[in-house]
């Protein structure tokens, strides 16, 4: 089956569960015999594209002259363009004052009409699935293509006043792109009932849930040196450390997990627990840090790590005694399963696909009931045959999810797209 995979996110999104999902399925589909793989960029600005193809350069198993527009573009004929973007971009992280304004020059200049869908380049595929962006309307018109949409969730729909404007735009378009034709990929029941509900003339025979998985990179890390030395790298003390690894953003509840910190360490007198915030800012941060500076005297108990490196990932959850995911809704719900695949001891929601995920391998509560919030983690802290109990529990949980089960998942749907 020839098909097009759309990538235009791949570098946009740090380290959120969409992008993480993009990469890894990506690779299974490109070791697949069933499929013949190229990529593309869907979004109509050449900076996109670019990203896509730095992505797939630095890959070790993902070829770059996979990426559509690759052998016809200026950029790829005029080898001294690309080169001098590439140093362009290398100056600017150097700190070069200029650089990023005159690589938008060039790039304005010479590629002010670039198209990153040419028609020629498409005519003998089959398959176009969009990992996340609105199926293009040029896409659309092509009756020779399945079209086939991974669909994540309904946030800016039940949530809409914890995003971006320009987010619920995005997401319009993307709804707006769904047809009775379009095959559907949810990466959990609640994301397919969410979806199937909101728009009523979706065939539920056309929507699969297929669920995502953490990569090999989660695993139990027992060595301390290297335990110590991320601890060290993000500057976390040598103490018990409750871990919430996630964007800050309002969604992920975070303004009450920093509460009932405070709470359990003044009333129960716990001196030597920290809380970890790991990740990036995302949007309306502000209130986090407004909790935190409320707290003057556990301040310095509160690490905000900022971005974390995917190789300092599996010692940070392995070194934690606890994951704590009070998020009010998830479309899957990435990091407590990347933290069971460490074992580490997880404290989650009970909403949305969460329990699809966690099952009965962590502790599961509402995700406004603080009280409970405060009773779950005292119980993990206090108690190490829970934790030991739950730390076998959650890595049994995690064999459940695979890469190669989702990518088998998926290329069984491009079959029956192909074949209907």
């Amino acid at each position: 089956m020839k098909v097009v995979f759309d990538m235009a996110l791949i570098e946009l999104v740090g380290q959120s569960g969409i992008g993480r999902v993009t990469k890894n399925l990506s690779l299974q589909l490109a070791k697949a015999p069933e499929c013949e793989l190229s990529f593309c960029a869907s979004l109509p600005t050449v900076e996109h594209w670019l990203e896509v193809y730095k992505y797939l350069k630095k890959s070790e198993l993902l070829d770059p002259k996979l990426l559509i527009k690759f052998q016809n573009s200026i950029i790829n004929k005029k080898g001294i363009l690309l080169k001098t973007i590439e140093s362009l971009d290398n100056l600017h992280q150097w700190g070069f004052a200029g650089a990023k304004s005159f690589k938008k020059i060039i790039i304005n200049t010479l590629l002010s009409n670039f198209d990153p869908l040419p028609q020629q380049e498409l005519v003998d595929k089959q398959i176009y699935h969009s990992s996340f962006f609105a199926i293009p309307k040029k896409i659309q018109t092509m009756k020779h293509l399945q079209k086939v949409l991974t669909f994540h969730d309904l946030i800016p729909i039940l949530f809409p006043q914890y995003v971006h404007e320009a987010i619920i735009n995005n997401f319009e378009e993307i709804l707006n792109s769904i047809h009775q034709e379009t095959w559907l990929i949810c990466v959990s029941e609640s994301a397919k009932n969410d979806l199937c509900n909101h728009l009523s003339f979706i065939d539920s025979q056309r929507v699969h849930v297929i669920y995502s998985a953490a990569s090999e990179n989660f695993y139990p890390c027992q060595n301390r040196e290297t335990i110590e030395a991320v601890k060290k790298k993000y500057k976390i003390p040598n103490n018990p450390y409750i871990l919430a690894l996630n964007n800050l953003e309002p969604r992920k509840n975070i303004e009450q997990l920093i509460r009932c910190f405070a709470s359990l360490c003044q009333q129960e007198k716990l001196k030597d627990l920290s809380l970890v915030l790991a990740g990036s800012k995302g949007w309306l941060y502000n209130n986090i840090f407004t909790e935190i500076d409320k707290i003057t005297e556990l301040k310095e108990r509160i690490i905000v790590t900022g971005y974390v490196d995917d190789v300092d990932l599996a010692a940070l959850y392995s070194g934690a005694m606890m994951f704590v995911f009070p998020s009010l809704y998830e479309g899957f719900g990435l990091p407590p399963l990347e933290a069971m695949q460490c074992g580490t001891p997880v404290i989650t929601s009970n909403t949305s696909s969460l329990p699809e995920v966690v099952g009965d391998a962590g502790i599961m509560i509402h995700p406004q009931d603080s009280d409970g919030l405060c009773q779950s983690i005292l119980d993990l802290y206090h108690d190490s045959s829970l934790r030991e109990k739950l730390s076998h529990q959650s890595i049994e949980r995690a064999k459940l999810f695979s890469w190669e089960q989702c990518a088998k998942n998926v290329i069984n749907l491009y079959q029956i797209a192909v074949g209907c």
